[in-house]
């Protein structure tokens, strides 16, 4: 909804917590705001993470006794139990975009990406997907497509931080790597994938098995089954659904290269983390 505050034009969206506790990642709200400089904020023990890219401003962040100066294209992540005090610069406060969230898959990609220590990433690549989230946030399935770009972010993040230990791939690689990253639920030919890359379909082939030690098209079918994992995990639809959202024509073939590559069936992988989620939700409530 839009909130007229004089002199700091607010927008939010939240979600009942009532209708996301069934969901490992739950997009809590998101918003998009215009601080005062008299503003600070103090919490102990806080019991969600808090995502935040400044747009605009200055300001002041102490988290676990670290110390920071968010501005202008900077993030910060207030972690859930995490002690802190944040605060705008009064001749020069922010305007941000923030959302909050909380779930089992949020602590399993932190933990994963081994983020449980980092507060502050300056100059952020990918501003944008602060936005998409804002936008998502207004839709009826907002935990789902939510948790796609919260995995984008993370994962921005990581490259951002441990860039230096990343592999260093040539252009071509590069190029057709970075394009199946972002389209890893379409289907393409060797041929549009060399074209891309400006190189014949053997070289590119000796090239991707050299850096990545697969195939264009094992590297496309790795990204397809992680992308099928967070479906998994994050929403119901049925399998036949799902095999078609990534592409694959066959669910059959599917659920096999599935089991082949997880060792668990699909039905049974998001069975086991439902399960593990629903005696979490009720450890929560007892």
């Amino acid at each position: 909804m839009k909130m007229n505050t004089p002199g700091r034009p607010v927008f939010i969206h939240s979600v009942p917590a009532e209708e996301s506790g069934h969901y490992p990642f739950r997009l809590l709200s998101a918003a998009s705001i215009k601080t005062r400089g008299d503003e600070r904020f103090e919490r102990t023990d806080f019991k969600y993470y808090v995502f935040e890219y400044i747009l605009s401003g200055r300001g002041r962040l102490l988290i676990n006794s670290e110390d920071f100066s968010p501005a202008a294209g900077d993030v910060y992540i207030l972690h859930r139990n995490s002690t802190h005090i944040f605060y705008p610069d009064p001749s020069d406060p922010w305007a941000k975009v923030w959302f909050s969230a909380d779930g089992l898959l949020v602590d399993a990609l932190i933990g994963s990406l081994r983020l449980n220590s980092t507060y502050f990433i300056r100059k952020f690549s990918k501003p944008e997907l602060f936005q998409k989230m804002l936008a998502v946030s207004k839709e009826s399935d907002a935990h789902t497509r939510a948790s796609i770009i919260f995995f984008e972010i993370l994962s921005a993040i990581y490259r951002q931080i441990y860039s230096s230990q990343i592999p260093v791939y040539s252009q071509a690689v590069l190029r057709v790597k970075n394009f199946i990253d972002n389209h890893p639920e379409n289907n393409f030919s060797m041929e549009y994938l060399s074209e891309l890359a400006r190189k014949s379909s053997s070289q590119l082939t000796r090239l991707f098995r050299r850096e990545l030690e697969l195939s264009p098209y094992e590297y496309l079918l790795k990204r397809k089954l992680e992308l099928a994992r967070v479906f998994l995990i994050n929403t119901s639809v049925s399998i036949k659904e799902l095999a078609g959202r990534l592409g694959f024509n066959d669910p059959y073939y599917f659920s096999n290269l599935f089991k082949q590559k997880n060792g668990i069936s699909p039905l049974l992988f998001r069975k086991k983390h439902w399960e593990k989620t629903n005696k979490a939700v009720r450890q929560d409530k007892s």
